[in-house]
């Protein structure tokens, strides 16, 4: 079913990445889930490792956090496979600008520069151009809309695209589709694909997260009571004062 369109590699839909995960494992590579907080990559050889990172979801509050975890990753040699306007924000002197095209359609890419233009023409929905780093190599474009591109962050490197259609277990039966994903990991390198962006998703009370809501909360039953109160108060039974 395409109820979830979470490309996760718990999901078997269409949208899901079940079967890019499984075809990791299937020609040998060493893949595996991280569920664990991005802070700690510190402790992961990052010079033999590729985090995938596709449509993450986070709050505005945990963004800084997580492109910071991220940026040292890359400095010690790391490589980061990252799609969508959110992955685009993690990366340093990431953002996206709205597509030439409107409709947001799908789109079969012009191949243009470096190794991952050896793809070839690869299907995705340009949903988002890249408008961040201008020393980005350009790698595929839909019209003149940058939808996969490559940074090189201090000793590694980082790999996104406008959308994480081309590894989704619809799509990746394409060849182009498959060879942009093998590129855009990296040879022998481990593969860490991210869960624990999309365990949950960040709700109001992520938002919140930091904001003294107990005092609040303390607050708001005291005048609660006294509300209570000085309505008991004006509103009690009348009696007719005694005379003596």
């Amino acid at each position: 079913g395409d109820d979830d369109t979470r490309p996760t590699t718990y999901n078997t839909g269409p949208q899901g990445a079940k079967a890019a995960f499984l075809t990791l494992q299937a020609v040998g590579r060493d893949a595996t889930r991280w569920t664990r907080p991005l802070s700690d990559l510190s402790n992961v050889d990052a010079s033999h490792t590729t985090l995938v990172l596709a449509a993450p979801l986070y709050s505005p509050t945990e963004q800084q956090a997580i492109a910071a975890a991220l940026k040292r990753f890359l400095e010690r040699g790391g490589r980061v496979l990252t799609t969508g306007p959110t992955g685009a924000l993690l990366l340093p002197g990431g953002k996206t600008a709205p597509p030439t095209n409107i409709t947001f359609a799908l789109c079969t890419t012009t191949p243009t520069n470096g190794p991952l233009a050896a793809a070839g023409r690869v299907t995705i929905l340009d949903a988002d151009a890249w408008d961040g780093d201008k020393k980005a190599e350009i790698a595929h474009r839909c019209g003149q809309d940058a939808v996969a591109v490559r940074v090189s962050v201090g000793r590694g490197e980082a790999v996104w695209w406008s959308s994480a259609m081309p590894l989704t277990n619809a799509q990746l039966k394409k060849d182009p589709d498959l060879r942009l994903l093998l590129l855009s990991l990296g040879d022998g390198r481990a593969v860490l694909w991210d869960e624990s962006l999309h365990e949950s998703v960040p709700g109001l009370w992520d938002a919140a997260r930091g904001l003294p809501l107990w005092w609040l909360i303390a607050q708001l039953i005291l005048l609660a009571a006294l509300l209570i109160l000085s309505f008991s108060r004006r509103n009690g039974p009348l009696r007719t004062p005694v005379i003596v």
